[in-house]
């Protein structure tokens, strides 16, 4: 009796994970006249916390959209373009977000732009104190105080606000979201305008992990909003821009997986799906990387996605998203093969201080203010600390194509 009891629990418990974990058949997504929750109407099913419910979440998003003080952001863009940091020919700007609890990794990244000649970057505190601290250290940060749990919903309306906004302002020619555990070990920008101007880019976005992983499955590999470029110099696809990110911004807020289970990541891709893009790369250029037990191609050459002329609107020409190489924007510490990375996303902490990349003093907190944003960086720096950001050996967790 027992084990017919232990037998039935086991197999309530996997139907049950089934039932929670598993994506959306990627035939019904394609099909227009499906309800898939992450782009139609709220299902029934929400959290039973009112805090964590999807109608507080919607509500909470809108009022945020609605009180976004886009003169004020479009004010903060042009000042640290031409402020008293920026170096000459700054024309893209850098944005990240930020908690009291992540100031340390805030740290440790602005350091790492600042010894990249990078000082163009804005700042997003999702708190009173993150906003106080940025504004006493010369740090260009607008305040957005939520609750963390709604970081992903936040993050994709800040990006439609910037991608509408952001063509305005004078001589700004793009911005890059960056995550904090993105680090920069080489500045990027001029390889980024290359390749903006050489694909007529609308977007250019780093390669992702495993999730969605109904996707990996089906392309071979996944997009990653920890380092996204978009593109402000292809007037042609501004508007499908301003189209695609509202879809995203309406798909995440109607859709009761995130942030338990789904981040904005899983949105962007989707949304790519769901716009049919397909997909052009290089012959020769794949290799196969592997991520804990799963395996997902990589490229050492820009993959390109491109759209259906139905996508174009009123655009004179169709958008493209470019896929950046994965050895030069790395989602997983790689050995050298390849050429020396620009940005490696690596997380957590220790990963960063294995490779030599965690930079930040432990006392960085209680060091005095200099009066010069430049030097104070240079002075949290731990200098005994040296780059080790390449394996050592082989990595074994790679395979050619």
């Amino acid at each position: 009796m027992k084990q017919r009891l232990s037998a039935l629990l086991l197999a309530f418990t996997i139907i049950a994970t089934v039932v929670v974990y598993c994506p959306v058949d990627l035939d019904a997504a394609n099909d227009e006249n499906t309800n898939d929750a992450r782009f139609s109407a709220v299902s029934s099913t929400t959290s039973s916390d009112p805090d964590l419910s999807v109608h507080s979440w919607t509500t909470s998003i809108t009022n945020l959209t609605l009180s976004l003080d886009r003169a004020l952001l479009s004010k903060l863009l042009s000042d640290t373009l031409t402020g008293r940091y920026a170096t000459g020919g700054s024309s893209v700007v850098v944005v990240t977000f930020a908690t009291e609890s992540y100031l340390g990794w805030l740290v440790n990244w602005m350091h790492h732009l600042e010894t990249c000649s990078v000082r163009t970057y804005l700042v997003f505190s999702l708190d009173e104190v993150t906003y106080d601290w940025c504004h006493n250290h010369d740090i260009p940060t607008m305040l957005l105080p939520i609750n963390f749990r709604m970081l992903w919903h936040t993050r994709m309306v800040v990006l439609h606000a910037l991608a509408t906004i952001g063509p305005t302002v004078k001589g700004l020619h793009g911005v890059i979201h960056s995550d904090l555990d993105a680090v920069w070990v080489q500045n990027p920008l001029s390889l980024l305008q290359h390749l903006a101007q050489q694909h007529q880019a609308t977007f250019m976005i780093s390669q992702g992990a495993l999730a969605p992983m109904k996707l990996c499955t089906t392309w071979g590999f996944v997009t990653n909003l920890g380092f996204l470029y978009m593109n402000f110099r292809n007037d042609a696809a501004l508007g499908w821009m301003d189209r695609f990110l509202s879809g995203c911004v309406k798909a995440i807020l109607n859709n009761p997986r995130v942030p338990q289970y789904e981040t904005d990541k899983d949105t962007l891709n989707w949304a790519l799906y769901k716009h049919k893009v397909h997909w052009h790369i290089v012959p020769n250029s794949t290799y196969r990387k592997r991520q804990y037990r799963t395996w997902s191609n990589a490229s050492t050459e820009p993959m390109i996605g491109q759209f259906p002329s139905s996508e174009m609107g009123d655009e004179q020409r169709a958008p493209v998203v470019v896929v950046l190489p994965h050895h030069l924007f790395q989602r997983k510490r790689m050995f050298r093969r390849f050429g020396d990375p620009y940005v490696l996303h690596l997380c957590p902490r220790h990963q960063l201080r294995d490779a030599g990349l965690w930079a930040a003093r432990d006392d960085w907190a209680a060091l005095p203010w200099p009066g010069n944003r430049t030097r104070w960086s240079t002075a949290l720096v731990n200098s005994s600390v040296s780059r080790n950001f390449y394996k050592t050996r082989p990595d074994s967790a790679w395979e050619p194509c």
